[in-house]
């Protein structure tokens, strides 16, 4: 036998084509690790749960840009995660996922994506589902006691075990399932509350009674039609408020990517888009029930939400459907002002039922009075005092808000106890939204720009006490708004009032919180109602519906035309 004379310099040798059989480099210096060099099956049976975090794993131990890529067109099933996460991701800087066009079948109590406080980001080519549903899909068979009583039949009757009421545990938000009507070219969507679920029939059937604590309303009863009509029931935990969790949430980055991304089922939230700065880009990103699969339902809640982002936002493209919240929540959270123990001094307390939003030293603050009839400020923050160590902490509860104590740059004239105040550079301020398909109300609380949409479903422009800034600046331009999901009735709503509540006394215009939204060369099909907004813009708009409300607002209406052009 001949005797290797040189061991250490065959083993180094060894030992790097294996590193080259994990991970090829290319010329511009990332590293692709190959998913099938990790033990990848994507047979959509094999749990490919440990081949993931192997990946990230070696991601974080690569000098450089990273890149995981996954093979092409197949079922990828994750019954493992990491903080019940599949892809969970921390402080880890220049990673790219390529998921070439697979789909990633988690099992029921695992999420998709958690990154946070990392920086150039990148998810392109993927689809994201369950293996099992969080909800069940139905049809409404009979109707009675006035819809207090109805009697399902369900598209899985093996299903039928899953079914239940309320929980009341974890936080638990109203425990529903979500009828849907057509109403003309749309899906208007109605809540049935659902105290308990009770099996009937014979044993396989799928037949199941719900039992509502309400009467039904008229105009609901008569459009339900038996054995047509379709109803989704949620599976008991789905409207937990801290348990189902986003299906992908992005917190606290710098620059992320996400192209080619289609989010087929999420129990809660499908994106959170939390306290990032850079940009943020969504390109052909949808959330919607996978196409044929004869759902209904994509995501229980929202599917953007996206909440105190310092940098921009970009969606385009992007088809939102099925979902049973808004497709778009814009927005930050407010704080109350509970003192002002100096004229450049306020005392605060946010009131967050999900994450705590940081303030930062020269911030801008706007601030309404306590009646909600005033604008307040501006004014910079020159100190803060009592901030938590820990800006990611999870504080559920209204009374575990931490209680901050700001000084400004200079006094804000009419600030006292009860004012609402957010800081404006974290309120979303570049927020773009183009040549998206919306099939569900939007929630915009900060400044927008929406164009060339296609929007069936109310689009809402105000002011809330917990969601709190003021969509001032917003345009909306080049897009068909119509009436759909989320009012029977009107296209789009606008108040600048606090809360939606009118003030005792009415200041002048020039004072009210909301101000300066412009519509133009849009196609309106649905009430248009706007109160109290100093400066509306309303250009070349065609209103279909009849002409716009417009209460307490001074309005520019230019062009205004209630029929289209022949």
């Amino acid at each position: 036998m001949t005797q290797d004379r040189h061991p250490s310099i065959r083993r180094t040798a060894l030992m790097l084509l294996a590193a080259m059989s994990l991970a090829s480099v290319w010329a511009s210096g990332q590293t692709v690790l190959d998913a099938a060099d990790f033990g990848l099956k994507a047979d959509g049976v094999s749990d490919d749960g440990p081949a993931v975090r192997e990946m990230l794993e070696r991601a974080a131990a690569t000098a450089g840009s990273a890149m995981l890529k996954f093979p092409s067109g197949k079922s990828i099933h994750i019954a493992s995660g990491k903080e019940r996460y599949a892809f969970r991701i921390d402080q880890l800087h220049n990673l790219s996922i390529d998921g070439g066009g697979s789909t990633f079948l988690l099992d029921k109590e695992l999420r998709f994506l958690h990154v946070t406080s990392s920086r150039d980001f990148r998810m392109t080519r993927l689809n994201v589902d369950l293996t099992r549903s969080p909800v069940v899909e139905a049809t409404v068979m009979q109707l009675h006691d006035e819809g207090k009583r109805l009697l399902v039949r369900l598209d899985e009757p093996s299903r039928a075990s899953e079914l239940g009421g309320p929980t009341q545990k974890d936080g638990e938000q109203a425990f529903f399932g979500m009828l849907w009507l057509p109403d003309g070219d749309v899906m208007q969507s109605s809540h049935y509350y659902i105290d308990a679920v009770k099996h009937s029939g014979p044993a396989g059937s799928g037949m199941v009674e719900l039992v509502c604590p309400n009467e039904m309303p008229a105009s609901t009863r008569t459009a339900i039609k038996p054995g047509e009509t379709r109803i989704s029931l949620p599976v008991p935990g789905i409207a937990h408020r801290r348990g189902p969790g986003p299906m992908l949430r992005i917190d606290r980055c710098q620059n992320v990517n996400f192209e080619d991304v289609e989010v087929w089922s999420a129990p809660w939230f499908a994106f959170e888009i939390l306290r990032n700065g850079g940009e943020q880009i969504f390109r052909r990103v949808h959330v919607r029930p996978k196409p044929d699969s004869g759902r209904t339902t994509s995501s229980w809640r929202d599917g953007f939400h996206a909440k105190g982002n310092r940098g921009s936002l970009l969606f385009e493209d992007c088809i939102l459907e099925g979902m049973n919240d808004d497709a778009f929540n814009i927005s930050t959270h407010a704080w109350f002002v509970e003192a002002v123990p100096a004229p450049d001094r306020a005392r605060i307390r946010q009131v967050f039922p999900i994450y705590y939003m940081p303030l930062h030293k020269d911030g801008e603050v706007l601030a309404i009075s306590s009646d909600g009839a005033r604008r307040l400020g501006p004014a910079c923050i020159a100190e803060i005092s009592g901030a938590p160590e820990n800006e990611a902490v999870f504080l559920p509860e209204h009374h575990k808000a931490p209680v901050l104590e700001l000084t400004f740059t200079r006094p804000i004239e009419g600030l006292a106890p009860g004012c609402i105040l957010w800081d404006l550079t974290s309120a979303n301020p570049a927020t773009v939204i183009r040549g998206c398909r919306i099939r569900k109300s939007c929630r915009i609380q900060s400044p927008v720009t929406m164009e060339r949409c296609d929007v069936a479903g109310l689009l809402m422009f105000y002011c809330d006490d917990v969601e709190g800034p003021m969509p001032s600046g917003s345009i909306v331009r080049d897009s068909t708004l119509r009436r759909g999901r989320g009012n029977d009735s009107l296209a789009v709503a606008i108040n600048g009032w606090r809360g939606g509540r009118a003030p005792a006394v009415i200041p002048p215009a020039a004072e009210f919180p909301l101000r300066d939204l412009r519509f133009e060369r849009n196609i309106i099909h649905g009430g248009f109602h706007a109160i109290a907004v100093n400066g509306l813009a309303l250009v070349e708009n065609q209103f279909l519906s009849g002409p716009p409300q417009l209460d307490h607002s001074t309005a520019d209406v230019e062009n205004f035309r209630e029929k289209p052009d022949h």
